[in-house]
């Protein structure tokens, strides 16, 4: 079993969608009709009342339908059990009480064992431990209302049974026994699977992943997330470039917020949040980077995106002006390609991986790297993440993979030119609903596409950032190439930073791959036509500016943390019980349950 296999994504992409209401209600009645046949057939009864029997399954499963639907509108935070779905599961308790009863039927013409009336009770009443596992897994209602929501389909339709005179009262008690015996078993699955982490447990957070990819709803996951949360304080840089008129040309953020975990959670959407925010009230283009960060820095919640949103706003007169910075320097390594950039104390070093090993570079690596420079600037590191790999892991300090970042970046800063020039910089963007292309919107976030040009001592860099989670190797390579084809006779070096924010707003959307990398879709020639236009645009646009440097710390900020390994690892194996679950633990107990039948 690969390790995929059990992954908070593969899960969580694999909840499955319903068919239209009108298809579901079509799907109860065709399976409420088959389901009576065999009784029908086995019973002997007459046309007549084969028919009143087939019309009262009908009915009661309709009517059993109504009445947890009614139930279910007492959950206090979501809407999941609408109808729709209630009758949904209609149809799969129906479809598994047709191929118990044939496993039933089966053994009683086997064996003498089980007799008519306790074929007929065991067939009807085993779906309801799938009932109660969906009910209360897909609800926030409380377990009495979970059981006698689930109860009410297998009830309903052995009414029938009872009024025809097919069920006598031994066999009703039968009935009741073993209804008894389901719940226990209930509370003994939940028991099973149920894992504690923290102040919360994994059946809470698969409810709010339930409700997060059915009804969009991202707050019972974030109020669960949030009591397993570390608190820290981040660094949030800002670089506006001014024209002369002293206005806000375009910005740079560097962030090392993660994207994640997924979807409309916490910090999945936090690059396009950012870039909306900032260009909104500058009416400017925004680039955002990456910063060194790992999913460990994923914000657990809205309020905390709203919250670093707020101070990057409050904070954006309070920098210092930089007239002049560095031409740019460039050093090519085994592993990486790493170019540097110093403005006065600050020196921004642009990481992009080159062999698809890693994944993110993590934030305490970028700690690392300050204690051992001794030149007394501040470093920062960007991670263009743009080597896609499935085998791609995250860098930790103390890696040999860490060592030879740090060893790359301090060789990079070692042979910046050390004198500073004026700068001239343009910006462009387009955003995700001008793009015309269908593949495209499968592989970039709302963040959409941004570009900085910087003309700097007759050399020029292109920071181009795609608002997309990674892009295959391939075609950041293949737009350096083109850039520098466009741009070489123009300028006399071109440097090229090809970037992605690694959104995670589109994780877990598509049921294959959970998503799609940049260029795993969209033909690389679609992807560089449009950036080459980008480039161009930035260019013509370009001006000499000042930058405005603006450094600020976030404080409490609830993160995963060291919990992230804990969540994923405990939903992987929570999933990994559930299977067992039902392929190992179901057939015990229903063999256990066949020998209570024997019993009584």
């Amino acid at each position: 079993m690969s390790k995929r296999k059990y992954s908070v994504e593969h899960v969580y992409s694999r909840l499955f969608t319903l068919p239209s209401f009108r298809m579901v209600v079509f799907l109860a009645i065709l399976s409420s009709v088959l389901l009576s046949i065999p009784y029908c057939l086995l019973l002997r009864i007459n046309l007549k009342l084969a028919l009143l029997l087939s019309l009262s399954f009908i009915l009661m499963s309709f009517l059993s339908s109504l009445m947890s639907n009614l139930l279910s509108k007492r959950d206090p935070q979501m809407k999941i059990l609408d109808l729709r779905r209630i009758l949904a599961l209609v149809f799969f308790s129906n479809l598994l009480s047709l191929i118990l009863l044939i496993i039933t039927v089966s053994l009683h013409y086997i064996t003498p064992l089980l007799d008519m009336e306790e074929v007929i009770i065991f067939s009807l009443l085993t779906p309801l431990s799938m009932r109660l596992v969906v009910f209360y897994g897909l609800s926030q209602l409380n377990l009495s209302t979970v059981f006698l929501s689930s109860f009410f389909h297998p009830l309903f339709l052995i009414l029938p049974f009872i009024f025809l005179g097919f069920l006598t009262v031994s066999g009703f008690l039968k009935f009741a026994f073993l209804t008894l015996i389901f719940f226990l078993l209930f509370l003994f699955f939940l028991k099973r699977i149920r894992t504690k982490l923290g102040k919360t447990d994994t059946i809470k957070l698969f409810k709010g992943f339930a409700a997060n990819w059915i009804l969009g709803s991202s707050n019972i996951l974030e109020s669960e997330l949030k009591k397993i949360a570390e608190t820290v304080d981040l660094p949030i840089t800002i670089i506006q470039a001014l024209d002369e008129s002293n206005r806000v040309k375009g910005s740079v953020i560097i962030s090392p917020i993660h994207p994640g975990p997924f979807r409309n959670i916490g910090s999945s959407n936090i690059s396009y949040e950012l870039i909306d925010s900032l260009s909104s009230y500058t009416n400017s283009p925004v680039v955002l980077l990456h910063g060194a960060t790992t999913h460990e820095y994923d914000l657990v919640s809205q309020d905390d995106v709203d919250k670093v949103k707020k101070a990057i706003k409050k904070s954006i007169q309070m920098g210092k002006i930089i007239k002049n910075c560095s031409r740019p320097s460039n050093v090519i390594s085994d592993s990486c390609s790493v170019t540097s950039i110093q403005l006065q104390d600050l020196i921004i070093s642009l990481v992009s991986q080159t062999n698809g090993e890693s994944e993110d570079i993590s934030f305490e690596i970028e700690k690392e790297l300050n204690e051992q420079y001794k030149g007394g600037e501040r470093i920062i590191i960007v991670d263009l993440h743009n080597s896609f790999s499935e085998k791609g892991t995250p860098v930790y300090p103390g890696e040999k993979r860490a060592y030879m970042i740090i060893k790359a970046i301090l060789d990079s800063i070692k042979v910046l030119d050390k004198e500073v020039y004026p700068v001239s910089a343009g910006f462009s963007h387009k955003s995700l609903q001008e793009c015309t292309i269908d593949t495209i919107k499968r592989e970039l976030g709302p963040g959409g596409i941004s570009c900085l040009s910087l003309e700097i001592g007759g050399e020029i860099l292109i920071i181009l950032s795609f608002d997309s989670n990674n892009m295959v190797r391939e075609l950041s390579t293949f737009l350096a190439k083109r850039i520098r084809e466009v741009l070489s006779g123009k300028y006399n070096r071109v440097y090229t930073a090809i970037a992605t924010t690694d959104t995670h707003y589109l994780v877990a959307t598509f049921k294959e791959t959970g998503y799609y990398p940049l260029g795993s879709v969209t033909k690389h020639e679609i992807i560089a036509n449009i950036a080459e236009d980008l480039v161009k645009e930035s260019i013509r646009n370009m001006s000499r500016v000042r930058f405005r440097l603006i450094s600020i710390i976030v404080r409490d900020l609830n993160i995963l943390g060291s919990k992230y390994h804990i969540l994923k690892s405990v939903i992987g194996d929570s999933y990994a019980r559930l299977k067992r679950f039902i392929t190992i633990d179901v057939p015990i107990i229903l063999l256990l349950v066949i020998v209570s039948l024997l019993l009584i």
